[in-house]
């Protein structure tokens, strides 16, 4: 956090569950566009509405784009993947992602990691609940695991890796479903890093922002045609 952009009131936008959370970052439109309006993706529009990987595969061919996921639904919002693995474990996803690091090197590495979710579900979206608490430490943990690889190919390759960490929602109780006017389920992080900036707290921002923040730093010009609802955040 102390190299990046920093989000601490970023709104993930309405009807507060999953697949359409997700859909609105990986797709940079609201659901108004993509037309997921719950867990049920059988509706979506992502053939007017495109993911991130869509856009950098028709941008350059030889992008190579990975994801990672301990949710097998995740798998289903994006396209145009090299490698698209559906893990059982948290512990799978970082595992999977290191020897990703270590051999093929994607462009774009995509995870998702599900215990947060998991044990909000199953004991409650509180700081006041242990079981929530370690659930996010261990991701950071996990997180940190990545982070010191990747810190390492920047120092020995002369790498520069954009590394974005934000979730879909909050919660209260043990849901996060109809809350899209509780301040704790709709208001989320966002923290974009680039390795040669100094923090930078953004009071304001939306997920639909992600993915044109990212399309900007990989130097791809975002035509007014794709009709995107975000704007990058830098």
């Amino acid at each position: 956090m102390s190299h990046a952009y920093v989000c601490l009131h970023c709104d993930r936008g309405p009807y507060t569950v999953s697949a359409l959370g997700w859909s609105t970052l990986l797709h940079g439109v609201y659901p108004a566009k993509h037309g997921i309006t719950s867990n049920d993706i059988s509706n979506l529009n992502y053939g007017r509405y495109h993911d991130l990987f869509y856009y950098m595969r028709q941008n350059n061919p030889e992008y190579s784009l990975a994801t990672i996921s301990n949710w097998d639904n995740f798998l289903q919002l994006t396209s145009n993947e090299d490698y698209a693995q559906a893990v059982s474990t948290d512990m799978d996803v970082k595992n999977k992602t290191i020897d990703l690091l270590l051999t093929t090197v994607p462009d774009i590495t995509l995870l998702h990691f599900n215990d947060v979710d998991h044990y909000g579900h199953k004991s409650g979206f509180s700081p006041n609940n242990p079981e929530y608490i370690n659930a996010i430490k261990q991701t950071g943990i996990y997180t940190d695991e990545i982070m010191q690889l990747i810190k390492m190919r920047e120092k020995n390759f002369g790498e520069e890796w954009m590394v974005i960490v934000v979730t879909d929602h909050g919660g209260e109780g043990t849901s996060h479903g109809n809350q899209d006017n509780i301040e704790a389920t709709r208001f989320v992080f966002s923290i974009v890093r680039l390795p040669n900036i100094n923090r930078i707290d953004i009071p304001n921002s939306s997920n639909v922002d992600i993915m044109p923040a990212i399309l900007k730093y990989m130097n791809i010009p975002i035509d007014p045609n794709w009709n995107l609802d975000g704007t990058p955040i830098f």
